[in-house]
Order: C-alpha cells, then structure tokens, then sequence
C-alpha cells in the first residue's frame, strides 16, 4: 500500500516540477508579448494606477518601488504597494493588469476579505514552520537510530510533518486569494476606464498564467507533505511490528 502511495507522490511531483517551469515561462512569455499592447487612453503607468486607486476608493494606499522582473506585491501592513521595473517601465495592458491585481488585494484587505485574512494570520506561524521543519525532521531521524531514544525521535517528526503542513495550508488558502484578487483586477481595468472591453483580452491572458504558478506551488507542497507524512506512518508501521 505504501509503495502504490509513494509512486504515486512520484508522479505527483513530476506534474508539479512540469507544471512549474511551464507556468514561470507561461508568466513571462505573457507579459513579455503583451508589453507591447497600449491601451487607447494612453496612460502612463502613474496614471493608470491612480485611476484604479481612486475607481476602488482606496486613498490610504501607498505605491512604492521594489527590484526585480514581476516581483510586484501588496503589503496589508504597510497599505503598500511596491511594482517592480518591468511593471513601471511597460505603461502596457500587460503592466496594468499586474497593477490592477495588486490592487485587487488592497480592495480584499479594505473589505475584510476571509481568505486573505486567514492567510496573513498563518504567514508569522508559517515562517516558524520554515525554519524549524528541516532541522527537527534530521535530528528526529537521528534519534530513530538511538534505541533509548527513539520515542523522542517519532515526536519530533511527527512535529516536522506538522509544522510542514502549515506551508500547504498557506499554499491551499493563497490560491482562493489569488483568483479573487485577479477576477477583482479585470473588473476595475473596465471601471476605471484604463481599459475597454476590446482590450481585457491581454490582461486575462497575463493573468491566467500568473494563476497557474499558484497551482503549481500548492500542487509541490501538497506532494512534499504527502511524501513526508507517508515516511512517518511508514516509518511508524514498522515499529509496531
């Protein structure tokens, strides 16, 4: 039964490594192609973005800068906003859309959106779950080999497996989120008037594939957990016979 359940972790992280590098090429082939679509407002970015803003009737929000290609994110603890290069630099469809759904988790925190609220409550204990997960999974697996010890060594790994779990379930929430932050982004593109209607095509193709990484994350977790979780019951088999 094990080796049917392994095989099939197997199989299921292959999809996800597949699915990953697909998605990461998918994002940026994306918005690579469609940098080059200008809306007929032709507004900047700057404008652009303020027009969102006031559209949602979000004034408390703060738009900053951060490195990197697509690194663009919401902070609900600063009410800030932070587009990276590629976003700033394109002034495109491509560039909007990204804008309009980091925005859409400004209009998800100003609303008191349940899943965002979930996930920025297990974010602290996730980061915990991080650091701690490798450590206390070796050193349980070093005191399975200590007879006098082993005990210590099946609750820690049961506490790894655990703490692990907290990234799946990070992982499972973010994609709700990220779905309704992108369905939210492509409804104010059109009432802000930064975009018409002819135009959402490139802006839902942008951020379909920006949705596929999510999957794709969770897909990888869920595996890992899985494979963890069947070692430690496996593990745990072999000690009651």
């Amino acid at each position: 039964m094990y080796i049917i359940l392994y095989y099939v972790c197997a199989i299921m992280f292959v999809i996800s490594f597949v699915l990953g590098i697909y998605a990461s090429i998918k994002v940026n082939s994306n918005f690579n192609k469609f940098s080059s679509f200008k809306p007929e407002t032709g507004l900047s970015t700057q404008e652009a973005t303020q027009k969102m803003l006031v559209s949602a009737g979000l004034s408390n929000i703060q738009v900053g800068e951060i490195s990197g290609k697509l690194t663009d994110n919401y902070n609900p603890k600063t009410k800030t906003i932070s587009l990276s290069a590629s976003t700033r630099e394109s002034a495109s469809l491509a560039g909007f859309a990204v804008i309009a759904h980091e925005i859409g988790h400004a209009i998800q925190d100003n609303t008191g959106y349940a899943p965002l609220k979930i996930r920025n409550k297990i974010v602290p204990l996730v980061n915990i779950g991080t650091v701690l997960f490798y450590p206390l999974f070796l050193v349980g697996l070093f005191l399975l080999c200590v007879a006098s010890l082993i005990n210590v060594g099946f609750i820690l790994i049961w506490v790894a497996v655990i703490l692990y779990f907290l990234s799946t379930l990070f992982y499972l929430v973010t994609l709700p989120v990220e779905r309704d932050a992108s369905r939210r982004a492509l409804a104010l593109l059109q009432e802000s008037g930064v975009c018409n209607e002819d135009e959402i095509y490139p802006a839902k193709q942008v951020l379909k594939a920006a949705e596929l990484t999510y999957v794709a994350a969770l897909l990888t977790s869920v595996t890992y957990f899985l494979r963890f979780l069947l070692y430690v019951l496996a593990a745990t088999g072999k000690r009651k016979k």
